[in-house]
């Protein structure tokens, strides 16, 4: 109605008094004479939003942690600040965000000043449970950015842990959700939880303080951790409503977070018994487990016992033997909790000792169909994931070669994504390889096996019984071959551009760093060039980490740990915690 307002108003000087009339009758109200049109948007104004707090960085220094808090209640509630907020500028709003910002840098300076005072922060009825948040959020990131924390006694910060345990037993406060008011957004009860999760794994992580609590506030933890383990989110029906992949929503999830806190206090109440027992994990963590992975009916969730099989397995190998019938059941009816879990175990590095045991599971899986695949957004294609597997084993199995009967079933099962994949890692490696490569602990021979040349073409395999047959291809130092056959190489690989394959491709995915070397990488570090702690933030000295070898490399070189970077979530992979 107003663009017709508008249009009419536009005309006003060549419309009869009569056809005014009956414009103001339908419309509402009378065309406007001098009415001159403009854009829609006639001033503009952009730049990044930076909150601002009521007091400045000097002023709360100055103040004890007591009288802090009495502010929050009061003066610096969110909706005392909003009201106090009259310049109304929405690049630099004074709101409760810039309050919390500034708590947060405060209690960097002197945490801990803060953590002997910590009950003080859980008030659900006078406190803001953004306040909350923003408290446990800033000792999670003093602890990550390593901040001193010595001579710290912990005792309070555990208390207050366990009141956050017991209020949300009795029920959520009314400040339960997060929301938003317009001009910040406010932590609520979900967020209080993120932010604990994220402060235990973040202590169960320290070096010098997680031993020390995984032995004294032992069951405190176990307590915390069963919490969140048992919280709803996420939920199947939020799964079916975004596009998101598993694990985009496991690793966002409270749940999600809680299985990765929960395999952080494993590694380290395992280091506390370890060579004393037959099982690295204990009866109590068994039993949390087993519930957990028992009660789980997202794909989400299920993504992740999944990707940290092979973590679980070092630690307890016949128990989790025995788990793999419920981590991968045969019923149909569970089909989309089985391709999850096993998406997320294809997701991780292959190790050589569990794809033993997991034979038939990938036998299995060879002769799925791929039209069985749940219609879903996946982190790892299943074809490609499974591919990259049995590449990996062929070059690194000493017994894996073309006369098994588990690689001629996954030759002979028609699936070109597969072989296409199988053939590019192998292919890659063996035309591609630096000229100084070393050979490393695997036998270079194996891989002139295999022609990529010939398993590129239809009739690659022999299907009617006889034995498989490739083609042998010459060496990486045999240029004239080479030369003659670069392009078809490259249209076989996908790489349809003449340059070397030595640095990133266009069409990159995060979790991928396509670079010229194998996807290994050593232990993250926060400080380092990776800024997200999560999945790969684990302590390893020994196993090599590989998510995906675009050349079968036994150990990176010097610089491949920070040379490739780009944005989005990275997937390192979790080798033994404790080697």
């Amino acid at each position: 109605m107003r663009a017709a307002w508008e249009i009419l108003s536009c005309i006003y000087a060549d419309l009869s008094e009569q056809e005014r009339k009956a414009a103001e009758q339908t419309l509402g109200e009378p065309l406007k004479k001098d009415f001159r049109a403009g854009p829609a948007i006639e001033h503009g104004k952009g730049g990044w939003v930076s909150p601002k707090a009521p007091v400045s960085i000097e002023t709360l220094s100055e103040m004890s942690v007591a009288d802090i808090v009495d502010k929050l209640k009061s003066e610096w509630c969110p909706s005392h600040l909003h009201e106090l907020d009259t310049d109304r500028d929405f690049l630099n709003p004074l709101n409760a965000d810039g309050m919390g910002r500034l708590l947060k840098a405060d209690l960097s300076t002197r945490p801990a000043a803060y953590i002997v005072r910590a009950r003080l922060f859980l008030s659900p009825e006078a406190l803001h449970t953004h306040y909350t948040y923003s408290f446990l959020s800033g000792v999670s990131e003093a602890l990550r950015y390593k901040k001193s924390f010595e001579c710290v006694d912990w005792s309070p910060f555990i208390q207050l842990m366990i009141a956050i345990v017991e209020r949300s037993r009795e029920g959520l406060p009314e400040q339960g959700s997060e929301h938003d008011r317009g001009d910040t957004w406010l932590a609520g009860w979900d967020g209080v939880l993120r932010a604990m999760g994220n402060v235990v794994e973040e202590l169960l992580k320290n070096n010098n303080i997680g031993p020390v609590l995984a032995a004294r506030y032992r069951a405190e933890l176990i307590c915390i951790i069963c919490l969140l383990l048992a919280n709803p989110d996420p939920t199947a029906e939020y799964e079916r409503q975004t596009r998101n992949n598993a694990f985009s929503i496991a690793i966002n999830s409270i749940r999600g977070q809680a299985l990765q806190v929960f395999l952080q206090f494993i590694y380290r109440d395992a280091s506390l018994t370890e060579g004393s027992a037959p099982s690295l994990v204990a009866g109590d963590a068994r039993e949390i487990y087993a519930t957990a992975l028992n009660a789980e009916t997202t794909m989400a969730v299920r993504f992740l016992f999944g990707y940290y099989l092979f973590f679980m397995h070092l630690k307890d190998r016949n128990w989790m033997e025995g788990l793999l019938p419920v981590l991968f059941p045969a019923d149909a009816m569970k089909k989309d909790l089985y391709l999850a879990t096993w998406e997320g175990y294809l997701t991780n590095q292959l190790n050589l000792d569990i794809f033993l045991v997991l034979r038939e599971y990938y036998r299995r899986a060879i002769l799925l169909n791929s039209a069985y695949y749940t219609r879903r957004e996946y982190h790892t294609e299943l074809d490609v994931g499974l591919a990259r597997h049995m590449a990996l084993a062929f070059v690194h199995i000493d017994d894996f070669r073309l006369n098994d009967d588990l690689l001629q079933l996954f030759w002979r099962t028609p699936n070109v994504e597969r072989h296409r994949e199988f053939i590019s890692l192998i292919g890659r490696h063996a035309i591609l390889r630096e000229e100084n490569d070393e050979a490393g602990d695997y036998d270079v021979d194996v891989l002139h096996q295999v022609s990529p040349l010939k398993i590129a073409l239809p009739d690659c395999v022999a299907v009617n019984g006889g034995p498989l047959q490739f083609r042998a291809f010459p060496r990486a130092d045999d240029t004239r071959w080479h030369a003659s056959y670069l392009r078809e190489v490259w249209n076989i690989l996908g790489h349809h551009r003449p340059s070397a394959y030595d640095g990133s491709l266009p069409d990159t995915d995060a979790g991928e760093h396509n670079g010229i070397h194998s996807d290994i990488r050593p232990s993250a570090d926060p400080d380092g060039s990776d800024h997200k702690v999560r999945l790969n933030d684990w302590y390893v000295s020994r196993y090599s980490r590989v998510l995906r070898a675009e050349y079968f490399r036994s150990r990176p070189p010097s610089y491949v740990f920070s040379n490739y970077e780009f944005a989005g979530v990275e997937i390192a992979l979790g080798a033994d915690p404790g080697s």
